[in-house]
């Protein structure tokens, strides 16, 4: 986990910024990791949930079920609903996606090999979006809510704006 706040440079704002920029992320990165830690954690990474999970790390933007569904079904023609929500819950449950509440859409986990909280940058332009661990807003939150005497069991907060994109172009608005 970071210690210290950091600042993120992306040059496509893809699905998520790294504070490591010594690395640069793709799909095999993302398959590789998270296959080895299925085989750690005796998980069964089905060709259904990887396929579900390259089309999430694929999508250009936070991707919905249904759009995903339609996109699975050019692989495999008889793709249901339960088939896309089942490999979504998988997914979720082991923290290799996440969820943009905001969007009612998924997003790849920009480091499913660490547990953390997930903060999101959307823009409301053109709705890419990007990961951001903080550890100092994670040790605030967790103390803020402590002191009233509650437990944290999700964190999740969205950010909303716009891009360093389309803050560049002339007569940007948000898209909501």
């Amino acid at each position: 986990m970071n210690t210290k706040s950091q600042q993120y440079q992306t040059g496509s704002l893809r699905h998520y910024a790294c504070p490591k920029e010594h690395h640069q992320h793709s799909l095999t990165e993302l398959l590789a990791n998270v296959s080895r830690i299925c085989l750690e954690k005796a998980l069964r990474l089905t060709q259904v949930r990887k396929q579900v999970l390259t089309l999430i790390w694929q999508a250009q933007s936070p991707i919905g079920a249904y759009a995903l569904l339609e996109a699975l079904q050019h692989y495999q023609a008889n793709a249901k609903p339960p088939t896309i929500y089942r490999a979504l819950d998988f997914l979720l449950d082991h923290q290799f996606i996440h969820r943009i509440n905001s969007l009612n859409a998924y997003i790849a986990c920009a480091h499913p090999e660490h547990t953390h909280s997930a903060y999101f940058f959307i823009c409301k332009h053109c709705n890419s979006s990007f990961e951001i661990s903080h550890f100092a807003l994670d040790q605030a939150i967790e103390q803020a809510v402590q002191n009233f005497g509650c437990k944290v069991e999700d964190k999740m907060i969205e950010v909303t704006g716009l891009c360093k994109a389309c803050t560049l172009k002339p007569g940007s608005k948000p898209s909501r």
